[in-house]
C-alpha cells in the first residue's frame, strides 16, 4: 500500500506525558476511527496498533491527534530506549490495522569469521583485511564523515579450519570451536577509520599481528562497542545492509 508508512518525530512532551503526535498522519486513519474530546464521544469503530510487545484497540482523539488509549506508551518508549528527537515509524497495515515501532538502525554490515569478529569486538584485532577497497567508505572518510562498520559473525570456520596448530595459537590462544558469539548474527559496531595500503599504515599497525601484508586493502577499525544482544541476520560475501531494532544499538549510536 503506497503512502502508507509515515516517520514521527518524538519530542519531550510526549515522553512526559505518554503519548504520540499523529498531526502528520491523520489522513492514515478512517473517519469513523476519529472520535471526539472525550469518552462520550468515541468513534464508531477502533483501530488495532501493535507496538512490538503487545497491540492496543482504540480510536483517535480528533482534537488532540493521539490515540485514545495510551497506558502503553511509556512502555513503547522504555523498550525502545527513546529519546527525545528519535523517530518512530508508523504503518497501515489494512484499514483498521497499524504497526507502531522505533525507527530501526540502518548499518551496513560487513561478515567475519570466528575467532576474529570476536577479537575485532573485544577491541584485539584492529585492522580487517580485505582485497578489496569499500569504495564509499572512503568517500565519506575523505569528506570527513564518520563511519560506523557492523560486525555480522559468519556461519563459516573455514579459515580457523585450514590453520596449522601454531598459527591458530598465534592468533587466537586457546579459542576452541564452539566458543564465543554464535555465527549468523550482527553482534556488533566499529568505527571505520581508514582504508588503505599496507605502506600507508603507521609501523604500529604494520606491525599488527592481524594485518597480512598479501591482502591489498586494509581496514582500520576502532570504539568497538556490542549491541546489547545478537541480531539475527544472514550474512554476505561483500557488504551489505541490515535493520537493527533501535532498542539494540549501544549507547552513542546514532
Amino acid at each position: 500500500m503506497a503512502g502508507t508508512r509515515r516517520y514521527l518525530t518524538i519530542n519531550q512532551a510526549n515522553l512526559d506525558h505518554g503519548h504520540i503526535y499523529l498531526a502528520e498522519c491523520m489522513d492514515l486513519f478512517p473517519s469513523d476511527a476519529v472520535g471526539g474530546a472525550n469518552k462520550k464521544s468515541l468513534a464508531a469503530r477502533t483501530v488495532q496498533v501493535d507496538y512490538g510487545s503487545g497491540h492496543v484497540n482504540t480510536d483517535v482523539v480528533g482534537n488532540k491527534k493521539i490515540l485514545r488509549r495510551r497506558g502503553w506508551v511509556r512502555s513503547f518508549f522504555r523498550e525502545n530506549n527513546l529519546h527525545a528527537g528519535d523517530r518512530v515509524v508508523l504503518e497501515r497495515l489494512g484499514p483498521y490495522s497499524y504497526r507502531l515501532s522505533a525507527e530501526p538502525l540502518e548499518l551496513t554490515c560487513i561478515s567475519i569469521q570466528q575467532p576474529w569478529a570476536d577479537l575485532i569486538l573485544e577491541g584485539k584485532k584492529l585492522v580487517e583485511n580485505r582485497n578489496w577497497p569499500w569504495t564509499s567508505a572512503q568517500d565519506d572518510l575523505q569528506a570527513g564523515k564518520k563511519v560506523t562498520l557492523g560486525i555480522h559473525v559468519s556461519n563459516s570456520l573455514t579459515i580457523w579450519q585450514g590453520l596449522a596448530d601454531a598459527q591458530r595459537r598465534h592468533f587466537a590462544g586457546n579459542w576452541r570451536e564452539g566458543t564465543g558469539t554464535s555465527g549468523g548474527v550482527v553482534a556488533g559496531i566499529v568505527d571505520l577509520t581508514r582504508i588503505c595500503r599496507w605502506k600507508e599504515l603507521s609501523n604500529e599497525l604494520q606491525s599488527h599481528k592481524y594485518t597480512l601484508k598479501e591482502f591489498t586493502y586494509h581496514w582500520v577499525l576502532a570504539n568497538p562497542r556490542r549491541l546489547l544482544e545478537p541480531f539475527p541476520w544472514p550474512g554476505n560475501t561483500r557488504t551489505f545492509r541490515v535493520e537493527i531494532p533501535r532498542r539494540l544499538a549501544p549507547a552513542g549510536v546514532d
